[in-house]
């Protein structure tokens, strides 16, 4: 039986109790590796196996690394769920300010995290 019937038959087997795609994908790179190795022939440029690779890759949903990290619709929803100005300590206004202005600016998460509030300075006046 030839190397690339028997990687089939395996995965087809494994994806019955796994069904992730990515799972599948990693078994059959490593299966593949592994016989390769074992029977010194290349599987790597087998069609067969380059069409299950791109079956299984066909059915990854990839989800952009960062989709959920700067959602700024929750931002401004949190801020808006606060209230009034009036009512919020200074810190949590330096924390506003400061959140809002990054919306519009284009600093890298790191820099942000950098800031520190200990170094600004609040005016206590009020408007009469």
């Amino acid at each position: 039986m030839k190397p690339h019937i028997i990687i089939t038959e395996v995965l087809a087997q494994f994806t019955s109790v796994n069904t992730s795609a990515s799972s599948a994908l990693q078994f059959l790179n490593g299966l593949s590796s592994m016989f390769s190795l074992t029977f010194n022939i290349d599987l790597k440029n087998n069609h067969m196996l380059q069409f299950i690779r791109k079956a299984i890759s066909a059915h990854m949903i990839v989800k952009p690394k960062y989709e959920d990290t700067w959602n700024v619709g929750i931002l401004f929803d949190y801020w808006r769920e606060k209230g009034s100005n009036r009512n919020l300590t200074n810190i949590e206004l330096q924390t506003k300010l400061t959140s809002l202005l990054m919306t519009i600016c284009s600093m890298r998460p790191a820099e942000i995290e950098g800031i520190s509030l200990r170094h600004s300075v609040i005016c206590e006046q009020t408007d009469k």
